[in-house]
């Protein structure tokens, strides 16, 4: 392979790098540390992509469905997400109109507003209506699978590699000969 031929593929990996973007679907985790161990941490994920965002009935919260978590107790499959105005927090349970398993008062846990939430990632104390302490919640984004531009610049590395490689290798040849 001659030295355009790998001028190309880099040229190629490149635009690839600069045209890929970072996708917007996020997968978020929540870890639920309670401070009685008698209520029984548990985690649960909100994927962009499979989770249901359903249209807001109330004007202080909005809700989705299909939620994956792994509570030993009370497996849920609902979460209620509040606004300030009524008290922050949320509220898991195995449907918004069925049993209501663990409600907890907190910050409020989006930006934007109920038909647009965007849900928000860090450290929360989590209350009761009454500002008792009731624990943590730690919510941070999970990313199981690398960006497309991630591929794009291993591709990119690889060829430079390569490129490299084949440069020292022709000038060993012309130096031994």
């Amino acid at each position: 392979m001659n030295i355009l031929s790998y001028l190309k593929v880099v040229m190629l990996a490149g635009v690839l790098a600069l045209g890929c973007s970072a996708s917007r679907a996020e997968t978020l985790l929540y870890s639920v540390d309670f401070v009685d161990p008698a209520l029984g941490d548990f985690t649960f994920q909100l994927d962009s992509t499979q989770a249901k965002l359903q249209e807001p009935t109330e004007p202080y919260y909005f809700y989705v469905t299909n939620v994956a978590n792994s509570t030993a107790n009370n497996p849920f499959g609902t979460v209620a997400f509040y606004t300030t105005d009524f008290g922050g927090g949320f509220a898991a349970g195995s449907s918004l109109n069925g049993d209501i398993y663990y409600s907890v008062a907190s910050e409020q846990l989006f930006s934007g507003t109920l038909n647009a939430p965007t849900l928000l990632t860090g450290s929360f104390v989590l209350t009761d209506l009454d500002g008792i302490r009731l624990g943590q919640l730690l919510v941070s984004t999970v990313s199981a699978v690398p960006e497309p531009s991630t591929w794009a610049m291993m591709v990119l590395g690889f060829a430079g590699i390569g490129f490299v490689t084949y440069r020292r290798r022709k000038s060993q040849v012309v130096l031994a000969a």
